[in-house]
């Protein structure tokens, strides 16, 4: 069966923090197909007028089942069960793009999985970015027809050139000869924190320093990540968020991005890294397995601070890959090509 798409709707919308929704829709905007990008699930009245999109393509769904605090769960979750029903009934075209299989924070397992096993039932195609994902859909779900792996695209000129390396490292306190260490981005406890700071404590190398910038989830992180830098004037923090402007220049005045994720995540954060030439320390798991052979990519064992800090030493000790190499890696992985591919799943099959 083919459905012609000439307008989708792209929802929640996450562009103001991330890009990829922005990348994505220029690029499939490029191909004829018009983007909307929404933060709500569209109300029938809306698809039934003339000329609205007859395509929902889902992102961040979690947010949309699990229920806040004070809600029926049960509820929460047949109130989205009944929405996806209702728009498949009418004819609408559901793509849903797995950024995240279960939910980071663990809050619900329990509801999370069934969330995920009604919106991925109810997709006509389901799109994730490596075949690790797809095997982690299949386990909980069980779908494996209609589940399309697609690359995550690459971040090169998604944020703007800023100052030089030498004039962020001078802000920092950094000399040109020191390898710098960077931890960019919301902090949170699944991303490994803690370990990260564990194990840069326990290296014991001169020359060294780590980078913190993010915004901490709670004070109880933001105070555990204040006390480490207190007894180790090695480690810099810089909480609070991130803006677009200062994003490329700390990736490019550092030396090593760390990801010392406790669990299986997406790999836009090492691509974003990669995409401006910094190599990343990841861990090695099933989500990075087609990374791992590229410049760039160092590896360690996941949960184990030992093997994080052995890392560190590799890294700091080699020779650095030519950023060049590093970005024409992942530069393979386009928008436009992606495209291609999404543009595939609003069309092809039932």
């Amino acid at each position: 069966m083919t459905i012609p798409a000439r307008s989708a709707w792209h929802l929640p919308d996450y562009s103001s923090a991330n890009p990829y929704q922005r990348l994505l829709a220029e690029a499939l905007e490029r191909r004829g197909l018009r983007v909307h990008l929404r933060d709500s699930f569209p109300a029938p009245e809306e698809w039934r007028a003339p000329g609205a999109p007859r395509l929902l393509h889902l992102h961040w769904v979690h947010p949309f089942f699990l229920a806040p605090p004070g809600a029926s769960r049960p509820r929460w979750l047949a109130g989205w069960a009944k929405r996806l029903a209702q728009a498949r009934a009418e004819g609408l075209r559901l793509v849903w793009t797995v950024h995240q299989v279960e939910d980071h924070e663990g809050r619900d397992p329990a509801f999370d999985r069934f969330g995920v096993r009604v919106t991925a039932w109810a997709a006509h195609r389901c799109i994730v970015h490596n075949q690790a994902s797809a095997e982690a859909l299949r386990r909980i779900t069980g779908r494996w027809r209609g589940v399309v792996v697609i690359p995550h695209g690459h971040y090169g000129g998604a944020y703007p050139a800023g100052r030089t390396r030498a004039e962020v490292r001078a802000e920092w306190g950094v000399t040109d000869r020191e390898f710098v260490v960077l931890f960019i981005g919301s902090i949170r406890p699944y991303k490994g924190i803690e370990r990260l700071l564990s194990s840069f404590r326990e290296w014991r190398r001169s020359g060294v320093r780590l980078v913190i910038a993010g915004r901490p989830q709670d004070e109880a992180l933001r105070r555990s990540i204040e006390v480490a830098a207190s007894s180790d004037s090695r480690i810099l923090f810089r909480p609070g968020f991130v803006p677009d402007g200062r994003l490329r220049e700390y990736l490019e005045a550092s030396d090593l991005v760390a990801l010392p994720f406790d669990e299986q995540v997406s790999s836009g954060s090492a691509i974003l890294a990669l995409s401006f030439g910094c190599p990343v320390m990841i861990p090695d798991l099933p989500t990075f397995r087609e990374m791992r052979d590229w410049p760039g990519v160092n590896l360690f064992t996941p949960g184990s601070a030992d093997s994080l800090r052995d890392g560190l030493e590799r890294s700091a000790s080699q020779v650095r890959a030519p950023a060049e190499s590093i970005v024409a890696a992942v530069g393979r992985w386009d928008w436009d090509g992606i495209a291609s591919a999404t543009a595939r799943c609003y069309t092809e099959g039932g």
